[in-house]
C-alpha cells in the first residue's frame, strides 16, 4: 500500500513493511480509534446511586427516592385532586425540615383569543436561612405533571433531589446565603410558577443565583445545557463544584433548535443569574404515563442530586452580589473535569490555529505534498460525503416510516438504528474517498477536507462563540497530525510505527470532544434529526482522513463493503426491533351532565373500537354534538348515547356585588366547583357585551380581535373558589353558563372509573354544566 500513489518522491509503505504489518497496524488503529470514542461516551454516563447508608450529608439517591410515591403514585396535573394531595406534602416535608413554608397562590392569563384562558397556580416555598445577609440562592424545580402522566422523572426526580438536599443541607454547617426553595406550578402548561414568583413575589429581589432542574426523558447524564448571559463567572463556579459535570457550551444552540422552554426561560428574561439542567435520555417515557415509579433510573437521580447539592453549598458560599463576567466557553472531558475559558480567546485562539494553517499549506506545497487540485478535491469530496450521507439518512428515514407505522419515541433513540446511520455514514465517506484517492495524495485530501473545519471554526467563532470548540480543537491537533505527516523523513524503515502511532495521539482530542457531542446530538435531537445527525458524523470522518487512509488501504474494497452491509443489517434490525406498530390507545369518554335538564350522555370521538368502547356505546350510531359543555355551543361531532345521572353538584355562582354607574353594570361574583373540578368556564349565552373582566382581582381580556361571544376558562381552578367582576352595559340582560371539568369519569356503571387516563395524552373528562341569569 502506498501512502500516496501517484508521486515518485512520495514514499511507498510497502517498501516499509510487509502487507501483514499493514493489515496489523490498520486493525489495531481502527480498535484505537472506536474504543476511544465510545469510550468517551460512556465515561459520561451518571454515577451509580449512593445508597442510605452514606453520610446524612451526602446526597443519596436511595433516600431521595424515598419521597417518589407521594409525588408521583397518580398524575397530578395543575387543578387535579392529586395535584392538591401534591401540594400537602410538600408543605408537610418543608415544615418538617424547619423551614416555614408558604403557598403562592396567582392567577395569570394563559393563552390568547377566545375563551380567554386564565390559569390560578399556587407554587410551594420555603426559605433555609444563611448566616449572612447576601443574596439568595434559588432552587427551582416544577411539581405539577403532565394531565396523562405520573410525573415519576418530570418532574419528581427533580423535586425529591431539591428535598433530599434541604436534607443534607440541613445535616451540615449552615450557609453563609439564604436558599430557596421554589417548587413551582403549571410549568406543563405555560410556565405559570415561575411567571408568578418572578413578577409577584418578594423574594424574587434577593435572588442572586437560578439554578432550574427538570427532564426530558427518564435516564442518562443530567446535562447542564442552558446558562444565562454573562456566565463567565457561574462557570467557574460550576468548573470547581460540580463533581460530574456533563455539560458544553454548544448546548444551549442545540436546545433552541427544539423550541423547547423550561421556568429558566422567565427567570433569564427577569435579569437572574442562572442554569439549567436536564437529563434528556428516555424519551419514550417523557410526558407518558410510562413515566412512573418503575421507570426512575436512579444513577440520573444521583447525577442530578450531586448538582444540587455541590453547586447549593458552592454558591451558597459566595458573594452573590456582582456574578457577571464575560461569557465562557466550556466542554467536559469524560464527565470527570471541566475545560473553560473567556470567550475573549475565542479570536486569538482562532487566528493562531489560522496562522498554523497556512503554514501548513506553505510547508506542503514547498514539499510538494499538497496541489490546489488535490486540495479541491478533497474539500468537493467531503462536501459530497456529507450531502449524500445526510440526504441519503434523511430520505431513508422518511422511507421507513412511509411502509411502517411510526416512528414510535423507542425508535427515534433506538442505539441500533444509530449505530446503522453511523454505518451508512462510513460507507459513504469511505465510497467517496476511494474514488478521490486515486488521483491524489491524501496530504492534499485531507488538508482540502480540514478546510471546511477551518471555515466553520471562523464562522462559529464569529457568529457563535460559545460553539467554536467544536472546531478550533480537533482543527487544531488534525494539523499537528497533518503537519507530522508532511515533515516527516523520507525514509521511515527504522520508524514505521511512528506514524500510525502519532497520526492515533492527534486524533484522540477531537474523538474525546467530538464522540459525546455528535451521540448527544442524536439523544437530545434523536433520529427526527438523522439529517444534522449524520453531518456531523461525517465532518467528523473529516479531520481523520489521513487515519482512514491507513485502515482503509490493505482492505481495498473489503472495509467500505463491510460498512454497508453492516449499515443494511443494523438498520432493518432497528426497524424490525422499533416498528412493531404504535400501540392504539382506547379512545378518551366524556361524561356530561346538564344539571338544569337533569340529562346526562357519554360522548366519544371514536376512531378505534376498542372493546372499552362497546361498555358506554353498546349498539348506539347516534352522532351529535356536545353544545351544553362547549364554548358559543359550538361542538364537534361525537358518537352519543345516554347516560346515567350521577349523583354530583353542580359549579356555584353567588352575587358578590351588583351595581349599576353611568350605564354601566358591575357585577362581582363567586365562583366555586363542590366536587373540586380542575377546571371552570364561564360563557356568555346572551347578547350582552362585556366591556371589561377580572378574576381576582387581576384584569383579563381578549387582545387579539377576535370575534364571538365573550367566555373565559380558569384552568388550575382554586378549590376555594375563584372571585369574577364583570363590567357590561346596565340596559343588557345576562345569562351565563358555568360548565365545571374534572379528570375521570363519575362510578355510575362497572366500565367508569373515577381516574381513567388514556394512553392518548387525553383523559376521560367529566363536565357539569349549570347556567344562571342575572
Amino acid at each position: 500500500m502506498a501512502w500516496v500513489n501517484s508521486s515518485a518522491k512520495t514514499i511507498s509503505w510497502k517498501s516499509v513493511y510487509s502487507l501483514k504489518e499493514e493489515s496489523v497496524t490498520a486493525i489495531l488503529l481502527g480498535l484505537f480509534l472506536v474504543l476511544t470514542a465510545t469510550f468517551s461516551i460512556r465515561e459520561q454516563d451518571p454515577p451509580a446511586a449512593l445508597p442510605a447508608a452514606v453520610s446524612l450529608e451526602s446526597f443519596s439517591a436511595e433516600r431521595a427516592a424515598r419521597y417518589l410515591p407521594a409525588i408521583a403514585e397518580k398524575p397530578h396535573p395543575i387543578g387535579s385532586i392529586q395535584h392538591k394531595v401534591v401540594q400537602d406534602y410538600l408543605v408537610r416535608r418543608l415544615a418538617e425540615a424547619g423551614l416555614e413554608p408558604q403557598v403562592q397562590q396567582a392567577t395569570l392569563p394563559n393563552g390568547k383569543g377566545l375563551p380567554i384562558q386564565v390559569a390560578a397556580a399556587q407554587n410551594v416555598l420555603g426559605r433555609l436561612k444563611g448566616t449572612g445577609d447576601g443574596k439568595a440562592v434559588l432552587l427551582v424545580a416544577h411539581y405539577d405533571s403532565m394531565i396523562n402522566s405520573f410525573g415519576a422523572t418530570d418532574n419528581g426526580s427533580s423535586v425529591v433531589a431539591l428535598l433530599e438536599t434541604l436534607r443534607a443541607l440541613k445535616s451540615g454547617p449552615p450557609l453563609k446565603n439564604d436558599v430557596v426553595f421554589l417548587f413551582t406550578d403549571g410549568e406543563e402548561i405555560g410556565l405559570l410558577g415561575a411567571r408568578a414568583f418572578a413578577t409577584e413575589h418578594p423574594w424574587a429581589a434577593d435572588v442572586g443565583v437560578v439554578l432550574n432542574f427538570d427532564a426530558r426523558g427518564n435516564s442518562g447524564p443530567v446535562l447542564m445545557f442552558e446558562t444565562s448571559d454573562g456566565n463567565g463567572w457561574l462557570i467557574r463556579q460550576f468548573a470547581q463544584a460540580s463533581p460530574f459535570p456533563v455539560t458544553h457550551s454548544l448546548s444551549y444552540e442545540l436546545y433552541k433548535l427544539l423550541n423547547y422552554d423550561t421556568d429558566l426561560s422567565i427567570f433569564k428574561r427577569a435579569g437572574m443569574p442562572a442554569l439549567n439542567f436536564a437529563n434528556i435520555d428516555g424519551i419514550s417515557r417523557y410526558h407518558d404515563p410510562l413515566d412512573n415509579l418503575q421507570g426512575v433510573d436512579e444513577n440520573s437521580l444521583q447525577h442530578r442530586g450531586s448538582y444540587v447539592l455541590a453547586l447549593t453549598r458552592q454558591f451558597g458560599n459566595q458573594d452573590l452580589s456582582q456574578t457577571r463576567e464575560r461569557n465562557a466557553v466550556f466542554f467536559d472531558l469524560f464527565g470527570k473535569f471541566l475545560v473553560h475559558y473567556s470567550s475573549i480567546w475565542v479570536m486569538p485562539l482562532t487566528l493562531l490555529i489560522s496562522a498554523l494553517f497556512v503554514a501548513l499549506l506553505v510547508v506542503g506545497f514547498r514539499r510538494e505534498k499538497l496541489t490546489v487540485e488535490g486540495i479541491v478535491r478533497g474539500f468537493l469530496g467531503l462536501f459530497i460525503s456529507m450531502l449524500a450521507a445526510s440526504l441519503g439518512g434523511w430520505l431513508l428515514w422518511r422511507a421507513i416510516w412511509l411502509v411502517r407505522e411510526g416512528p414510535t419515541p423507542a425508535a427515534i433513540q433506538s442505539r441500533l438504528l444509530f449505530v446503522g446511520f453511523v454505518a451508512m455514514a462510513i460507507a459513504t465517506t469511505l465510497a467517496v474517498h476511494a474514488f478521490t484517492r486515486k488521483r491524489e495524495q491524501i496530504e492534499s485530501l485531507a488538508t482540502g477536507a480540514l478546510l471546511w473545519w477551518f471555515i466553520l471554526m471562523v464562522g462559529a467563532s464569529l457568529f457563535v462563540p460559545g460553539a467554536s470548540f467544536v472546531f478550533q480543537w480537533p482543527l487544531l491537533f488534525s494539523l499537528i497530525g497533518l503537519g507530522w505527516v508532511m515533515l516527516a523523513p523520507e525514509n521511515q524503515k527504522k520508524h514505521r510505527w511512528l506514524n500510525p502511532v502519532v497520526l492515533s495521539l492527534c486524533a484522540v482530542p477531537g474523538l474525546v470532544l467530538m464522540s459525546p457531542i455528535v451521540y448527544q446530538i442524536f439523544v437530545g435531537m434523536t433520529l427526527n434529526w438523522v439529517l444534522l445527525v449524520m453531518v456531523m458524523v461525517v465532518l467528523l470522518f473529516g479531520f481523520l482522513l489521513p487515519q482512514l487512509q491507513l485502515i482503509v488501504s490493505p482492505f481495498k474494497r473489503a472495509l467500505p463493503a463491510a460498512a454497508a452491509a453492516a449499515a443494511v443489517v443494523l438498520l432493518v434490525l432497528g426497524v424490525l426491533m422499533n416498528a412493531g406498530g404504535i400501540e392504539r390507545p382506547a379512545d378518551p369518554i366524556y361524561y356530561g351532565l346538564n344539571t338544569d335538564t337533569g340529562k346526562a350522555v357519554w360522548a366519544s370521538d371514536i376512531t378505534h373500537h376498542a372493546d372499552r368502547n362497546s361498555q358506554f356505546f353498546a349498539g348506539s350510531q347516534d352522532k351529535g354534538t356536545i353544545e351544553d359543555f362547549a364554548y358559543a355551543r359550538k361542538s364537534k361531532q361525537y358518537t352519543l348515547n345516554p347516560a346515567p345521572v350521577a349523583q354530583l353538584p353542580a359549579p356555584e355562582m353567588s352575587v358578590l356585588e351588583d351595581k349599576s354607574q353611568d350605564g354601566v353594570r358591575t357585577l362581582r361574583l363567586r365562583l366555586t366547583s363542590p366536587r373540586q373540578a380542575g377546571m371552570v368556564c364561564v360563557y356568555v349565552d346572551s347578547n350582552s357585551e362585556i366591556l371589561d373582566a377580572s378574576v381576582n382581582g387581576v384584569p383579563v381580556s381578549d387582545d387579539t380581535g377576535a370575534n364571538g361571544p365573550w367566555g373565559i376558562q380558569i384552568n388550575g381552578f382554586p378549590q376555594q373558589g375563584a372571585e369574577l367582576q364583570l363590567k357590561l352595559k346596565a340596559s343588557d340582560p345576562l345569562k351565563l353558563r358555568l360548565v365545571d371539568q374534572s379528570i375521570g369519569l363519575p362510578p355510575v356503571n362497572a366500565a367508569a372509573q373515577s381516574e381513567a387516563v388514556t394512553l392518548s395524552g387525553t383523559p376521560d373528562l367529566t363536565f357539569l354544566v349549570k347556567s344562571y341569569s342575572l
